[in-house]
């Protein structure tokens, strides 16, 4: 363990906090996927800058975390979790959960070049995300018509996304669980290789991985292990 100077720390999106940390020439070897250790709890890297030694994470609103104002120290551990690797040629789903999701747009903000045609971006929002949704403004001939809303990080890149909450019922979000609504993606590219990004709890990534499970469809998780 190590200490970090709480340089930043904001709100963001729904039930979501952004956490900037001084943590040195460490954050050069911070990619998407990795989660850091702080304090009780390990959270997503949403950004890093070797130039500035700077670290951005996201947490929803923990008791323990919500207090903490700049200057003061927290403890930091090693690095956790693996790389996602950067976009090739095949066409990429990205699958997001909460606010275990924010290492998908920490990742797409890091590719060269836009993604392959086909490419897609859902998320999930039970209680947080780290972003708020907006009307859509791709359509998608492969989805059902109902549920425009988007992620704009997503959108802002030319990828499309479309938003679900099933659970709560969000206004403009799609009522359809995610798995489903991968499917049917999958289903409108029949054969043409895919790799599926998962970045959400160990449920959320399994019910997706057991909808979604076929020789063409490669799984990749961001998860801290």
């Amino acid at each position: 363990m190590t200490t970090a100077e709480v340089i930043k720390h904001a709100p963001l999106g729904i039930g979501c906090r952004q956490l900037t940390l001084a943590l040195g020439p460490a954050c050069g070897s911070l990619r998407p996927g990795h989660w850091l250790p702080v304090g009780d709890v390990c959270l997503p890297v949403r950004d890093a800058s070797a130039a500035t030694g700077w670290v951005e994470l996201v947490h929803p609103d923990l008791a323990g975390l919500v207090d903490v104002t700049p200057g003061q120290a927290l403890r930091v551990g090693r690095p956790r979790g693996r790389a996602l690797a950067a976009a090739d040629d095949r066409p990429v789903l990205l699958a997001g959960s909460d606010w275990r999701g924010s290492p998908l747009l920490h990742w797409l903000d890091r590719q060269a070049m836009p993604l392959p045609r086909g490419s897609l971006a859902l998320w999930e929002i039970d209680r947080t995300a780290p972003f708020r949704p907006a009307p859509s403004r791709i359509l998608l001939p492969g989805l059902p018509a109902g549920g425009l809303a988007a992620v704009p990080d997503c959108e802002g890149h030319g990828l499309p996304s479309r938003v679900t909450s099933h659970r709560q019922a969000r206004p403009g979000c799609s009522t359809e669980r995610l798995e489903s609504l991968a499917v049917e993606w999958l289903a409108h590219h029949p054969g043409r290789p895919f790799r599926l990004l998962i970045a959400g709890d160990a449920a959320f990534a399994a019910r997706l991985q057991a909808a979604t499970d076929a020789p063409n469809v490669t799984v990749e998780r961001a998860a801290a292990v």
